[in-house]
């Protein structure tokens, strides 16, 4: 066990004198008060300490001593405002009324908590630029930093209606923020709801489709927006594109679809500038990574995906430059094995962690539910207008309903 002494003044043998003996000299012992062992640090400052460390150094202070290891990780602790390198995280929240956030890393098998009493009885549906969007019953939709514990309200949404999915656009702060909500049933119609920064009403548009129309039943996927338009991702591979700027919606029954006998999940996501699509089968048994060309509707397998990296999952979805060695060319899931994420390696063809696991599926692994991939920001505070989602001068609209029966 290490010492810590006290400053001291050093002593020479020539300020004894050349005739002093050594034994005549005043030493120090193990009991002096002058000298603290690690064990007896004050145990709010080892806090202190602990609500600073990153990633594993926290299971190293642990190990340090018995008494170090007694200490309990404090709830209030926030490793992302902390962090030494860029990189996403998967962010859980145990249940609906719970009020903890955990955070997990696609490398590392330690996970941090930060308890938030405004999160309670709600749902995760999105996250963008470091902000979460999240469900509070059924009406109430609102934005929650968790790096910087701050709150933006939305208008209250039509109390009968439950999105598929949901998405927005640049930070809620920001002047051209833009939230999207979907809802369809039993692919015969959908409903499609926007508000943007400064209005006070939802905009819904509405779309039946006839009898003869071929049904898309959409992917438990939030939709991604891309050049102008809304893409919704059907279960089987085809595609709900809504265009904003004339409110239309088209279904596209896109060729090439995934080589998987029976879909069972399915993601889209942008990566490079161009749409991505994952399809798995039950388990995992079968994989298919597929590119969209948009002008051609027409899927294109991807056998590699170079230096990216996916992170997948219900609500949200990222493709990123992978930040550590070996995180690319690999899809992250939100599934554990033994505490770790699992991965799917494109070049071994194989389920995997950074520990010992490796399989041709999923079997085994522990899905996480109500969770979303985040990437860490490192916004400042906003001032009290910026979290006023109508304190904006720009133009408010009232709501509007369209229907434009035959698209």
């Amino acid at each position: 066990m290490g010492l810590v002494p006290h400053p001291s003044p050093i002593c020479t043998m020539e300020e004894v004198g050349a005739n002093s003996k050594k034994d005549d000299l005043e030493v120090k012992n193990e009991n002096d008060d002058t000298i603290r062992d690690w064990a007896n640090l004050p145990g709010d400052l080892l806090i202190q300490i602990l609500q600073h460390l990153y990633l594993d150094d926290v299971k190293r202070f642990h190990k340090v001593c018995k008494s170090w290891d007694a200490l309990e990780d404090p709830k209030e602790h926030n490793p992302l405002t902390f962090p030494t390198i860029p990189s996403q995280w998967l962010v859980h929240k145990d249940t609906y009324n719970d009020t903890v956030l955990k955070f997990f890393h696609g490398v590392y098998d330690h996970s941090y908590s930060v308890d938030i009493p405004e999160l309670l009885s709600s749902v995760l549906l999105y996250s963008n630029n470091g902000w979460l969007l999240l469900r509070e019953g059924i009406e109430i939709i609102f934005f929650f930093n968790p790096f910087t514990n701050e709150r933006v309200d939305l208008p209250n949404k039509p109390g009968w209606v439950v999105w598929k999915g949901a998405i927005f656009l640049s930070e809620p702060t920001a002047t051209d923020c833009m939230v999207f909500g979907v809802m369809s049933v039993m692919g015969k119609w959908v409903r499609i709801y926007t508000i943007s920064r400064g209005e006070g009403d939802w905009e819904e548009s509405v779309f039946d489709f006839d009898e003869d129309d071929t049904p898309m039943f959409q992917s438990v996927c939030s939709p991604v927006f891309h050049n102008g338009k809304l893409y919704c991702l059907g279960a089987e591979g085809k595609m709900g594109v809504f265009d904003l700027k004339g409110r239309n919606w088209t279904i596209h029954d896109v060729s090439g679809r995934p080589h998987v006998d029976q879909t069972d999940e399915s993601y889209l996501l942008e990566c490079n500038g161009q749409l991505m699509a994952v399809f798995l089968s039950f388990m995992g048994q079968e994989i298919c990574v597929l590119a969209l060309d948009a002008d051609k509707m027409e899927w294109e397998k991807v056998d590699s995906l170079g230096e990216f990296m996916l992170l997948i999952s219900a609500p949200t979805s990222l493709a990123v430059k992978a930040v550590i060695a070996g995180m690319e060319n690999k899809i992250y899931f939100p599934r554990f094995y033994d505490h770790q994420i699992v991965f799917y390696c494109l070049k071994t063809c194989l389920y995997k962690t950074f520990g010992s696991f490796s399989k041709e599926d999923l079997f085994e692994t522990a899905e996480q539910l109500n969770c979303c991939w985040m990437q860490p920001s490192a916004a400042r505070a906003s001032t009290p207008k910026h979290l006023d989602w109508v304190a904006y001068s720009g133009s408010k609209r009232t709501s509007k309903k369209r229907y434009p029966f035959n698209c």
